[in-house]
């Protein structure tokens, strides 16, 4: 590691790094408003949460190697957690309770046109579950047919 750097510049890097981390705190927001859309499903919650932290350390990769050189330093690290947070406490909490009402009503929009498409797809899911458990009981009978012949053999 280069300790060699003048402070200014591991102070002027660690100040990009809490601005990198209030970005990716608004992004967070934001992902978390489009997912207050969708549903209150954990798997929506799992996935949703996912994509971000891909990119958020996708970001974190490319961040480090322009402003560092590819060096990975924990004070970044602990820079991008610190501006993160922060926005996340501070004013995302403001603007996502602020906003929330408006966006459950989106959220009731959407599932009226999405509703359809929902109740296509129980019905296929229902539909193929009756098919599978046909299937099932087949391959269950087939493999207890095995088990009595190898234990008259």
């Amino acid at each position: 590691m280069n300790y060699s750097e003048p402070l200014i510049t591991q102070v002027v890097i660690f100040c990009r790094g809490i601005g990198c981390g209030v970005l990716l705190g608004a992004f967070y927001d934001a992902v978390s408003a489009v997912r207050m859309l969708f549903s209150e499903r954990k798997s929506v919650y799992v996935f949703f949460d996912t994509l971000y932290f891909l990119f958020a350390a996708l970001i974190s990769f490319f961040f480090m190697v322009l402003y560092n050189s590819g060096q990975v330093r924990l004070n970044l690290m602990a820079a991008e957690l610190f501006g993160g947070m922060a926005f996340h406490f501070s004013l995302g909490r403001y603007v996502l309770g602020r906003y929330a009402s408006e966006l459950l009503k989106i959220r009731k929009i959407l599932s009226f046109f999405i509703s359809p498409f929902r109740k296509s797809a129980k019905r296929f899911r229902d539909f193929s579950e009756r098919l599978f458990i046909g299937v099932r009981k087949k391959l269950s009978e087939g493999e207890n047919k095995e088990k009595f012949r190898k234990k008259i053999q």
